[in-house]
């Protein structure tokens, strides 16, 4: 029974990998398309726009979150001249907590 399913395991996992179109398995890594329009092109640019995004949602912060009392967090990520300000709050409710799960979409 058990070397059954380790045969579908290895099936499965085989079926899936090369179900999967080649250009998604390239080692290659994708350039961004949107530097320079939603966020800074740059390193040191986007370095600076953050710093700055977070320096002002410290002027502007409510009361630190509890770690006991914050369970989600969504992160806005539109172009930082859109939410960028709301991602820095949201960035400082996690500062010094222990994340434990991240779900990325």
């Amino acid at each position: 029974m058990k070397a059954d399913i380790k045969k579908f395991n290895l099936i499965f996992v085989l079926f899936f990998f090369f179900s999967i179109p080649a250009p998604c398995r390239s080692a290659e890594v994708r350039q961004p398309v949107w530097a320079g329009i939603f966020y800074p092109a740059t390193e040191a640019a986007l370095t600076k726009t953050i710093k700055k995004l977070i320096s002002k949602a410290r002027e502007t912060g409510g009361k630190p979150v509890n770690s006991t009392q914050l369970r989600a967090l969504i992160l806005p990520h539109a172009g930082y001249a859109y939410s960028g300000l709301t991602a820095a709050h949201a960035a400082l409710a996690l500062e010094n907590q222990k994340i434990t799960r991240v779900i990325l979409m």
